[in-house]
């Protein structure tokens, strides 16, 4: 099955019953990925996993050494 949000609307096949991956490429607040699960949730989905990463850089240059 494949599926993505657009903004808060969930485009792609039917989950009720399934097991769903939710990938996102930056979390900052996890807002989004909360409201995403709870839609998810009440579509029926059977478990939801989540995996996202998030990189904070504070400084407007980030020195590698």
């Amino acid at each position: 099955l494949l599926g993505f949000f657009n903004d808060v609307n969930y485009i792609g096949e039917n989950i009720k019953g399934k097991d769903v991956l939710l990938y996102n490429n930056l979390l900052r607040t996890g807002n989004s990925t909360k409201k995403h699960v709870k839609l998810l949730r009440r579509m029926g989905a059977r478990h939801i996993y989540v995996y996202g990463f998030h990189g904070l850089c504070k400084n407007e240059t980030v020195e590698l050494e």
